[in-house]
């Protein structure tokens, strides 16, 4: 959601204008598209103008599915990185408050969208585009781990080992 929120759709880059330039923003693009394929590029690309498209460009229902989506099971880097749930100390909490800025996202969208229909229908795509993240996201770990394993230890950074758990 936070690609979601800083993606022009004009251009189809992510740009941060406080923190980065354009030419920056373009070469970043142009390296992953050279990286991880067109096919790739085009599959991020629609998911993040569907999800702008669906929220209407709304930066407050992309912030509230941001703090919604932050300890979602099956949502997490640690989850895509190893293949398993994370383990959350106070998960009743956080189920608990994930409701209530759900309920909050859902009232705000019938205001936004007037009628309750609408905003169950925008709603519900909004969560449709939700579920297909963490699926492109196991794309990209899968095309970077395929391009890994061609690589020595000593081309990979330590980090990025631990990180992925390449050991």
């Amino acid at each position: 959601m936070c690609v979601c929120l800083n993606y022009d759709t004009n251009r189809d880059i992510i740009i941060n204008s406080e923190a980065e330039s354009e030419e920056y923003a373009i070469a970043r693009r142009q390296m992953s598209c050279y990286c991880y394929g067109k096919q790739f590029d085009l599959q991020f690309n629609q998911l993040c103008r569907s999800i702008k498209k669906i929220s209407d460009d709304d930066p407050i229902i992309l912030q509230l599915m941001m703090v919604i989506l932050t300890f979602t099971e099956s949502m997490l880097v640690e989850d895509i990185v190893v293949n398993e749930q994370p383990v959350l100390m106070n998960s009743k909490q956080v189920y608990e408050a994930q409701s209530i800025y759900l309920s909050l996202l859902f009232r705000y969208m019938i205001e936004k969208y007037a009628t309750y229909y609408q905003a169950a229908r925008q709603y519900s795509r909004l969560i449709q585009k939700t579920i297909q993240m963490p699926v492109l996201l196991r794309t990209y770990q899968q095309l970077l781990r395929e391009q890994l394993d061609d690589a020595s230890d000593e081309e990979i950074n330590p980090v990025l080992k631990s990180i992925l758990r390449l050991h």
